[in-house]
């Protein structure tokens, strides 16, 4: 992500946070509820977004008002960390695996304790 004490435009500071939290351009305007075309447009500084939209947009980008508006902030923000979001989207890429993997051997595993519980019965 860009340094904040560098003048960078509103879009790529919204298009950085979106990559820092690790969400599409579809995922934001989804999230928003607006067009995918709004995100592009901001992104790419065309338009920006209205002021309603902001708040909202700070919170899912876990970002403040300011630095999206200026690119400056107070002393408690701390910009994100690319390589940290990704090495944290990675982490829970595997856990949601091994969760996955773990559901199907319970499957297996209740599949043979009916098959037991069947033959004992008959």
């Amino acid at each position: 992500m860009a340094n904040p004490n560098s003048k960078t435009l509103m879009g790529e500071r919204i298009a950085s946070a979106r990559i820092a939290v690790g969400l599409s351009q579809l995922e934001l305007a989804e999230n928003m509820g607006v067009k995918l075309s709004s995100v592009e447009n901001w992104e790419s500084d065309i338009t920006s977004p209205r002021s309603n939209l902001l708040s909202r947009m700070s919170g899912i980008l876990h970002v403040s008002i300011l630095w999206l508006l200026a690119g400056t902030e107070n002393h408690d923000f701390q910009e994100p960390n690319l390589e940290e979001t990704a090495n944290l989207n990675r982490k829970i890429q595997h856990a949601e695996s091994l969760i996955e993997e773990l559901s199907k051997i319970l499957e297996e595993m209740k599949g043979f304790s009916h098959q037991i519980q069947k033959d004992f019965d008959g």
